[in-house]
């Protein structure tokens, strides 16, 4: 892609203003090259052995927690499955949980302590099984109501207890051996569910809430006590009066900042600090109300652990307004560059950049650049953005061509493309580039392992519109990258059919081996070193979790709750909780239907009894089956009946009825075959002939949120 084509794209069609052309060069460029080297892989596999034992140790008989370690290198000693005897890995058990019901994903991670698994559902239940059986030894059942997100993400072992988080933001400590509350405690206000994980360390338990942005306030991270669950410290997630970065703000709109603790922290117990990545400022697409930089949103939060006091903080979006927080899982690591090992915490995550940087200072090891960056004065953008020395992991551009191409009909713009009321489409979407899934770093490469998924996203302030959305119709896929962290460039990357950045976690073994699931319900195993597919299975539901690899009486199993996911890019959800080993015969489950774009909402109705009509504008009203009666110029699905299915040869009908007041169409993208009805004035009809079998999604060129779907089949 061309610099003058990005620099079309990036500085004017997007409703980006207040900046003149050549201060926007240093932007266009940095894109371009990024755009020329994307094909490109220039870095290299050298072991980094001297990880610190504190944090660094990797994990063998057991998995005690989310990340494997307090640096969440996800990384495991076990050697008895590695690339020679994979081949004869197979299925040991298969557990369902919850009896198999199913009304939402599931998104936890199994740990295992002392040959027992530890694994938490939706429902707000946490199950003990016998990790070599998936005999079910307890069930402690919370009581507590699912709350957005609903999710629970992992439990975390210590002291001879397990702890786990619950819905109206509980935390509770239960005794392993009989299944019963040693202790709970609430947090927060209790209005949310409490999806991040835990760290334990040295008796105590660092946990944080997620319900700022959702409460009209902002979030707070704890310290608690774990043998009692008192509170030792907490520190809210923005600044208050007073204190360092409460200039940021402006007024007091940093009382109501969200700043969400989305997911586990990292503890590094030498330096005695503890890292937390806090999520984006609220509101989170109207930045008209929050002028400065917004500390400590999208920031990396190092706190002393002795006194809860922030010790540095570095921020990679200032004043977002794209939901751009790298929330992510910090990994710790020590790395060798220039020949000198530098103490690393490794941050970045939707921006599709990764900040490598010195965790005892905060300050970049590699350098970054702060580039100046399309404007909207409304929005009160910041001037400039943070760009890391190397390589970005995705396009930062929609991409002719990819998944990452724009759908036909919206403006688009790059990374920090600003915008208003008319929705702007840009790259990376706001589940990513790389999002919650887990990292992994593995010493034997020196690499950084990351998921990412290729899915763009619209932003719009002060419309009836949702704020951001991912447009019905867009292609999604995956990439798995291969991160040096040295030089920040790309080792090798592959890219999938499947997202993979909504939890599709990685964990790498000194077996040689990388583990990672996919949406597509597949279980996958690769070479560490390149990338190849060694081993794979079909376990009936998306992975939208962390595998679990761990040894019990010699053998070593490897674990994957199966879940699925129903909150970025969806995949079929379930309760399948599986476990391999070497020469086990427990067999596949069936292959769920995955989607590859985007779905529209809604059932399936079949031509005929609509006279193979669809009325533009229009809400699908399901109970009375016939289209609204009031024009829509805002909905995602405006077309009645959203989902038509018809026989080859059909000739569809689309009209603007005659109530309408603005015009409305029907534009087919990405399809076996284009069609355009062009705009039609109230009253007006046309007709396409469709012969081809496939799916054919179209819009609305007028109101191109508008999507729906026409299915050509036999059937």
């Amino acid at each position: 892609m061309a610099v003058t084509a990005l620099a079309a794209v990036a500085g004017g069609t997007a409703g980006a203003s207040g900046a003149p052309k050549d201060s926007l060069a240093e932007y266009h460029a940095l894109l371009g090259r990024y755009a020329k080297e994307a094909d490109s892989t220039p870095g290299t596999s050298v072991p980094e052995p001297d990880q610190a034992a504190s944090w660094g140790t990797p994990t063998g008989t057991d998995y005690p927690k989310l990340g494997g370690n307090l640096g969440n290198t996800d990384y495991s000693s076990l050697t008895q499955i590695n690339t020679g005897t994979v081949n004869r890995l197979g299925g040991a058990w298969e557990t369902q949980l919850e009896q198999g019901n199913t009304p939402a994903a599931q998104e936890s991670t199994p740990i295992v302590s002392d040959g027992v698994m530890y694994v938490q559902t939706t429902q707000q239940d946490l199950y003990a099984l016998d990790a070599t059986t998936g005999t079910v030894k307890w069930e402690y059942k919370s009581g507590y109501p699912a709350q957005y997100p609903n999710s629970l993400r992992g439990a975390t072992v210590g002291d001879g207890l397990v702890f786990s988080s619950f819905g109206q933001e509980h935390v509770t400590a239960i005794d392993p051996a009989t299944g019963k509350a040693v202790w709970n405690v609430q947090l927060g206000n209790g209005d949310y569910g409490l999806p991040e994980a835990m760290d334990f360390y040295d008796g105590k338990l660092f946990v944080g809430t997620s319900n700022g942005g959702g409460s009209g306030g902002r979030a707070t991270v704890f310290e608690l006590n774990a043998r009692t669950g008192a509170v030792i410290w907490s520190l809210d997630t923005t600044p208050g009066p007073g204190q360092p970065g409460n200039d940021t703000w402006a007024g007091n709109s940093w009382a109501v900042g969200g700043s969400d603790a989305w997911m586990h922290p990292a503890v590094d117990p030498d330096a005695g600090l503890v890292y937390w990545t806090f999520g984006d400022p609220e509101s989170r697409s109207d930045g008209s109300t929050r002028a400065g930089d917004d500390d400590f949103s999208d920031s990396l939060v190092a706190v002393d652990i002795a006194t809860g006091k922030v010790a540095w903080h570095y921020q990679s979006v200032h004043h977002d307004i794209w939901d751009y927080d790298n929330v992510m899982a910090p990994v710790l690591a020590n790395i060798h560059v220039s020949g000198k090992e530098q103490p690393a915490v490794f941050y970045g995550s939707k921006s599709g950049t990764m900040f490598v940087l010195n965790r005892l200072t905060g300050k970049p090891i590699l350098g970054v650049d702060e580039v100046p960056v399309p404007q909207d004065p409304a929005q009160k953008t910041a001037a400039t953005q943070p760009f890391p020395v190397g390589q970005p992991y995705v396009p930062l551009c929609p991409t002719a061509g990819t998944a990452s191409e724009a759908v036909p009909g919206y403006q688009s713009g790059c990374i920090f493309t600003p915008f208003d009321a008319a929705p702007v489409l840009s790259s990376p979407g706001t589940g990513g580039a790389a999002n919650w899934g887990a990292d992994s770093f593995d010493p034997q490469t020196g690499l950084l392992y990351i998921g990412a998924s290729l899915v763009n996203s619209a932003h719009t302030n002060g419309s009836d519109m949702s704020d951001i959305f991912r447009p019905e119709g867009e292609k999604t896929s995956g990439r798995l990258v291969a991160l040096d962290p040295r030089t920040n460039t790309v080792a090798w990357k592959i890219d999938t059919d499947q997202p993979a950045s909504e939890g599709e976690g990685i964990v790498t073994t000194a077996g040689g081996l990388l583990l990672q699931g996919q949406t597509d319900g597949q279980f996958v195993i690769r070479d560490v070193r390149t990338g190849q597919k060694l081993w794979s299975f079909q376990t009936g539901a998306g992975i939208n979790t962390t595998a679990t690899t761990y040894s019990v009486d010699g053998t070593q199993y490897m674990s994957v709750f199966a879940g699925g996911d129903t909150i970025g890019t969806t995949s079929p959800v379930g309760a399948n909780l599986w476990t391999f080993k070497l020469g086990g015969t427990v067999k596949e489950g069936a292959s769920p239907q995955v989607p590859t774009r985007i779905t529209v909402p809604g059932a399936k109705v079949y031509g005929a009894t609509e006279h193979d009509t669809v009325t533009l504008g229009r809400d699908w009203q399901a109970a009375t089956g016939q289209p609204g009666t009031t024009e829509d110029l805002y909905g995602m699905t405006a077309e009645s009946p959203a989902n038509l299915v018809v026989p080859p040869g059909t000739k569809v009908t689309f009209t603007n009825p005659a109530g309408n007041k603005e015009e409305h169409g029907a534009q087919a993208f990405f399809d076996p075959r284009d069609f355009s009805t062009g705009l039609l004035r109230p009253g007006q009809s046309a007709t396409v002939k469709l012969t081809e079998p496939g799916t054919y999604y179209y819009h609305d060129p007028a109101h191109p949120q508008s999507t729906g779907t026409i299915t050509v089949a036999d059937d």
